[in-house]
């Protein structure tokens, strides 16, 4: 999720009019984020050289991931990402405020277990 009001969504903006131009900096947000895999944001990948991954299609380009600009504009475009307090960022941990580890599905997976182990 992002706040297209934020200090950061507006910082995010000035470092892409600054960089890119008006007309880039003035696209929807979710067209420049991508909030999943931040890595992947079409801001990030627009300008990255083609040797280094990226899509080479806005200059001025990045020669790499480590060229200071290009994590200058990484920080400002996960600083715009609003994470929820359950979100999962860590890998597949399912809680039971996500539903994952209800009674129920509980219950069933012990029933099979069971099963399975009867089995052998």
């Amino acid at each position: 999720m992002t706040d297209e009001k934020s200090a950061q969504t507006r910082a995010l903006r000035q470092l892409i009019k600054a960089r890119f131009g008006e007309k880039i900096a003035g696209q929807p947000l979710y067209t420049l984020i991508n909030k999943v895999q931040v890595d992947e944001s079409r801001i990030l990948m627009a300008p990255l050289a083609g040797k280094a991954g990226g899509w080479q299609q806005i200059k001025p380009t990045w020669k790499d991931r480590k060229d200071p600009d290009y994590l200058k504009m990484r920080a400002a475009v996960d600083a715009c990402i609003i994470r929820q307090p359950n979100e999962n960022t860590n890998g597949w941990e399912p809680t039971l405020e996500q539903g994952a580890a209800e009674p129920w599905v509980r219950e069933a997976r012990e029933e099979l277990r069971a099963k399975q182990s009867q089995a052998r």
